[in-house]
């Protein structure tokens, strides 16, 4: 099979990693069986990920009077499913697929089951032991499989995320969604109900599939005719809900304008918004995990971005809060 001359390119990851020119052949595959035989690439553009190649397609039909159509795909570099599945054989109990255990679908209550916070993953602060099972984080090389399995269970749960076209091959083919950036809007208009809708979001994320959705930004979600959408679920993981939301009220803070007092607000308002939603009030205990938590994210912020600002930000925040 004959690839279009914007896939005929050497893709890696950000770590360097090289992308397996089979990942390509596998996404022509699928654009031809959705587009048909005769498919041409009008347009690429590579989108930013952190670890894998994310593309925007614009794909017509040669020779026939058919729109152009808008798609986008998600080609993972790690091998999906070399699993390292010795890692499971000591576990006592297990309920659902993806090679990790999704127990039950209660949200944990702050405290219940705190063992220790993580200050070089944040993400991972909050592991859950429960009577039936443990929940493990899944391998990293099945960041394919966990991230089809969540889009799967969004879809169906009527959960706001991209329409899958067709998955396989450590290849997720998706509808492209238009709109704007998350973080651009918040960062424009302040907008308290996308605040709202970014919280309710995440309860039923959170609800549906006993997980976190890992890698909490603003930039992760796109708000399209009004509506928030969800995107990247390949750091899915299980833990408290307070690191995902926590994440989110870092992000509000660290893009410009950064640590607006309009930013500190919204923060707040997410994580009232949150815990009305499971049924639980803020208390002191409460607000210092998540000013804490929020830090932590800063910090890892730091790590990635190299800006300064945002480390004296995570310092500033862990000894003074989030004054409104």
């Amino acid at each position: 099979m004959s690839l279009p001359a914007g896939l005929r390119m050497v893709f890696t990851g950000l770590d360097g990693k090289r992308l397996d020119p089979m990942r390509l052949v596998t996404l022509w595959d699928m654009l031809r069986t959705e587009v048909g035989p005769h498919a041409r690439l009008v347009r690429s553009q590579r989108l930013k990920s952190k670890k894998n190649v994310v593309l925007r397609l614009d794909v017509s039909e040669s020779g026939v009077d058919s729109a152009t159509r808008f798609f986008v795909a998600k080609l993972f570099v790690e091998p999906g499913l070399a699993a390292a599945a010795a890692k499971l054989d000591s576990l006592e109990h297990t309920q659902g697929g993806v090679h990790m255990l999704l127990c039950d679908h209660r949200t944990p209550e702050v405290g219940s089951a705190l063992l220790e916070t993580s200050r070089s993953d944040p993400s991972a602060v909050f592991w859950e032991r429960h009577d039936s099972c443990v929940r493990l984080r899944p391998p990293g090389d099945e960041r394919f499989t966990v991230e089809e399995w969540a889009l799967a269970v969004c879809s169906s749960s009527g959960i706001e995320v991209p329409h899958v076209i067709e998955s396989k091959d450590n290849v997720i083919l998706m509808e492209y969604v238009p709109g704007d950036v998350l973080v651009d809007v918040v960062n424009s208009t302040f907008d308290p109900h996308l605040i709202d809708q970014l919280a309710d979001w995440y309860v039923r994320f959170h609800r549906v599939t006993g997980l976190l959705k890992g890698d909490p930004q603003l930039r992760n979600f796109v708000v399209s005719d009004g509506v928030v959408i969800g995107l990247d679920f390949e750091e899915a993981r299980p833990g408290n809900w307070l690191a995902d939301i926590s994440g989110i009220g870092a992000s509000l803070l660290d893009t410009d304008p950064i640590f607006d007092h309009r930013k500190r607000s919204l923060s707040w308002r997410l994580l009232d918004r949150y815990l009305k939603a499971i049924g639980q009030t803020r208390t002191p205990e409460i607000e210092r995990l998540y000013i804490d938590c929020i830090a932590d994210w800063l910090v890892e912020t730091y790590r990635w971005r190299g800006d300064t600002r945002i480390l004296n930000l995570s310092e500033e925040v862990r000894q003074n809060g989030l004054p409104v």
